[in-house]
């Protein structure tokens, strides 16, 4: 149906702008025609309308979905070169695809220098970085970053508490994860699902006998004290 409005549009005499044509790339992108959505990019500075911050973006998350870290990284330069300053979304999906490939420095790094660019990290933006810390077992670095974010101020919200207490769950370290649950509890964060899942997974790893209860026992301690 995007397609068929915006060929209307043509069809009608009228020429798109850039928001109806990255309307159009994010739809190949997300479905995952990317050489769709590269003819459409030449298409649209064929006919005069200059590639945005937005164009970008949705290019380098259709690249970044797909395991084309490289490619990404490479329009994130281009962006750069050509004047434009990447906003929150641009840094999101970069630091996602330095993660997905374990590039953690270089992912680091780059949050680190989101300030100088005039973009102030944001929740999302940790957690594209603490994710893949902790997919990789890297929970003491993911430690260290998650205090950091506390100390520039951002407050994280379930799906980044999520992330972390799955990760130390799955080491088995059900301690750090308690801590983080009164955290939660503190800030007002309810647990979901989620939540509990990786709670029981961890008891379990630590050889606890019936981890259902013991998680259902430990939620109900640190949060119906509150």
């Amino acid at each position: 149906m995007v397609e068929t409005f915006f060929h209307a549009l043509k069809t009608d005499g009228l020429q798109p702008d850039v928001h109806a044509y990255n309307a159009l790339i994010n739809v190949y992108c997300q479905m995952g025609y990317m050489v769709k959505a590269y003819e459409l990019t030449d298409m649209m500075m064929r006919d005069g309308v200059s590639p945005d911050v937005a164009t970008y973006n949705g290019l380098m998350h259709g690249l970044i979905k797909r395991g084309f870290i490289l490619e990404s990284r490479e329009l994130f330069d281009e962006l750069v070169r050509r004047g434009f300053s990447p906003d929150k979304f641009t840094y999101t999906n970069i630091i996602h695809g330095c993660s997905k490939q374990a590039k953690f420095e270089e992912a680091y790094l780059i949050w680190c220098t989101m300030s100088e660019h005039g973009t102030k990290p944001d929740v999302v933006t940790c957690s594209a970085l603490l994710s893949g810390l902790c997919k990789a077992k890297r929970t003491h670095e993911a430690s260290l970053l998650f205090q950091r974010m506390l100390n520039i101020g951002l407050e994280p919200d379930l799906i980044l508490y999520n992330t972390l207490i799955c990760g130390f769950c799955g080491e088995g370290n059900v301690d750090e994860a308690f801590n983080l649950l009164s955290m939660m509890a503190k800030h007002g964060v309810l647990p979901d699902n989620s939540t509990c899942q990786s709670l029981i997974y961890g008891l379990e790893k630590k050889g606890i006998e019936n981890p259902i209860e013991s998680a259902a026992l430990k939620l109900d301690q640190i949060f119906c004290a509150i």
